[in-house]
């Protein structure tokens, strides 16, 4: 335990290269075993009767919440659903509810309000579920020393499959790949049968890790095995696709964003969908459009070619933390308007948090240099170290 703690602790303080991740000959493996234990539908209709029958039941409501945040994650609707009902169980107590303030923190996690789900995951640190959240929603702030502090916490509580997962997704958002493998070997060891949901996480992180490093064999094998473990797999749908655009294969990536897509019908799926396919965009733009709120607006103004209005939403965001991906919208907005050099600085911004992904660093390295710009060898230095 003392040692991935600090593993972990290092994270921040060292982006130096790497030995490339390998994946051991039964990393994807994993011993299936039925669940038997009532269907989170089967647990949402109960719940539902309590509540009709005890409309001040404040408590089923909070427990409501939970479930219909989990089921937000294949159908987002629930996420509105999930809302309605911790607020009204925070109206009937307002005080000592953390089950329904961390429900309602989960909703506001996937609205992108991620300051909001630190406060509240602060005023209730001991919750279970607050040193994930905070962790998933500092992370989106590029906040990585302070997302590696809770994770410590989640780790101090219980060295599981699901903390040592966790450990993994802020080492790899700080650049420490070699932490980071380290960290899902671990998880590996410790995983339950009957926990499908975290196994097929744990190996949805590992093949994007190793996408990342070209090992193209071993992550396809690692993400079928996620899919394998739990069909309704976005994250593994999504980092497929990911591999499928590293190796060039373009209709292949749309097909699994549109596989992730049909399970979910997510707005943010769409825009996946509509940057490669231009002939749908504006039918896939219209619908995800009402969908979206603040910084998450960002990419559709960028397919809607309206840079300006996307550089504004995303500057408000890094106000209060920004990560990769903020700046590499950034960068691409900027490029839209024709300012090269800004847009190389934005890059580099992302670049500078650690992360390392061929479909970041090419076409950073791609404009600098087309504007013959010195950081094209730094660039392609740290292009050439996931190899």
């Amino acid at each position: 335990m003392k040692r991935i703690v600090c593993l972990l602790g290092l994270l921040p303080l060292s982006c130096s290269k790497a030995p490339a991740p390998q994946a051991s000959s039964t990393s994807a493996q994993y011993v299936h075993q039925e669940e038997h234990a009532a269907k989170i539908d089967d647990q949402v209709k109960e719940l539902e009767g309590r509540v009709r029958a005890n409309p001040v039941d404040w408590v089923s409501l909070a427990l409501l919440s939970k479930l219909y945040l989990e089921k937000g994650e294949e159908s987002p609707a629930e996420y509105a659903m999930a809302e309605e009902a911790a607020m009204l169980s925070l109206s009937i107590r307002p005080a000592r509810n953390s089950e329904a303030m961390l429900a309602l923190a989960g909703v506001r996690y996937q609205q992108g309000d991620f300051p909001t789900v630190v406060n509240i995951c602060r005023r209730f640190p001991n919750a279970l579920d607050s040193p994930r959240l905070a962790t998933l929603a500092l992370i989106a702030q590029g906040k990585i020393r302070e997302a590696a502090e809770w994770s410590a916490l989640a780790l101090k509580r219980q060295n599981d499959t699901h903390s040592l997962t966790l450990a993994a997704r802020v080492s790899v958002a700080g650049g420490r790949d070699d932490i980071a493998l380290k960290l899902l070997e671990a998880a590996r060891k410790l995983e339950q049968p009957k926990e499908r949901a975290i196994s097929a996480e744990l190996r949805t992180v590992w093949g994007d890790l190793l996408r990342r490093h070209g090992k193209f064999k071993e992550a396809r094998e690692m993400l079928e095995s996620s899919l394998t473990i739990q069909r309704r797999n976005v994250p593994a749908l999504r980092a497929l696709a990911r591999l499928e655009l590293n190796q060039g294969n373009r209709e292949a990536a749309l097909e699994s964003y549109r596989q992730a897509e049909a399970l979910t019908h997510g707005p943010r799926l769409l825009l996946d969908i509509a940057a490669l396919d231009p002939e749908h965009s504006p039918a896939l733009l219209k619908r995800a459009d009402p969908q979206l709120k603040g910084a998450q607006r960002a990419p559709l103004l960028l397919l809607q070619k309206k840079p300006q209005e996307a550089l504004k939403l995303l500057q408000q965001q890094e106000k209060t933390g920004a990560n990769w991906q903020n700046y590499q919208l950034q960068a691409q907005a900027y490029e839209q308007l024709k300012q090269p050099k800004k847009a190389l600085d934005a890059y580099q911004k992302a670049l500078t948090q650690g992360y390392l992904d061929p479909l970041l660093l090419k076409p950073a390295l791609q404009l600098a240099k087309e504007q013959k710009d010195k950081r094209a060898a730094d660039f392609e230095l740290k292009l050439k170290s996931l190899n």
